[in-house]
């Protein structure tokens, strides 16, 4: 299944924009890499109007780094669910819909439609 990926911030609830350009198909342990260097993009921003390309066609806006420097980041699909999110699919005991699970990723009990953990990669 073509799943594209983007960097969410989650505390903005804004996103770079990324899955729009068809570049970032299964790319998700990439820019979970990417996120490690995310004070570097942000330091590009100094210099002014900053574009670095990546996979000759996506364009990573130091500006966008540089205006969440602080804030939780984390990998998110363009379904919404987040890369350390159970996902698995289960039956909702309480209304019967089908739901992907939002739980981390390895957790103990049942299966939920609500994140308990923090997604977030902190600088």
């Amino acid at each position: 299944m073509s799943t594209h990926w983007d960097i969410y911030c989650v505390d903005c609830d804004d996103s770079l924009g990324l899955n729009r350009s068809g570049a970032t198909n299964h790319a998700e342990d990439t820019l979970a890499d990417l996120l490690g260097h995310r004070e570097a993009l942000a330091a590009m921003a100094v210099v002014g109007d900053v574009n670095a390309v990546w996979r000759d066609t996506v364009y990573l806006d130091a500006s966008w780094f540089a205006l969440h420097r602080e804030h939780a980041l984390a990998v998110q699909s363009e379904y919404g669910y987040l890369l350390c999110d159970c996902r698995e699919v289960y039956k909702c005991p309480t209304c019967g819909t089908w739901e992907q699970c939002r739980r981390e990723t390895g957790h103990d009990g049942d299966c939920a439609k609500v994140r308990d953990y923090d997604p977030s990669v902190k600088p």
